[in-house]
């Protein structure tokens, strides 16, 4: 009985490593499209960065 319980355990563990990786792969293509974008532009996503640094610092 335990035996089989510590199989369930693995498998669940196993989907739900299989579901980070996923939302991991989608994660990096939305950084990698960021990241272009920043390439693009890096003027713009410099006073950008420089703007959200300052509005957390005073918030």
């Amino acid at each position: 009985m335990a035996k089989q319980k510590q199989k369930t355990i693995i498998d669940y563990l196993e989907v739900k490593m299989s579901g980070i990786e996923k939302a991991r792969r989608v994660c990096g293509k939305v950084w990698g499209k960021i990241i272009l974008q920043i390439a693009k532009y890096p003027l713009y996503s410099a006073i950008g960065v420089v703007g959200l640094i300052l509005l957390l610092f005073y918030l």
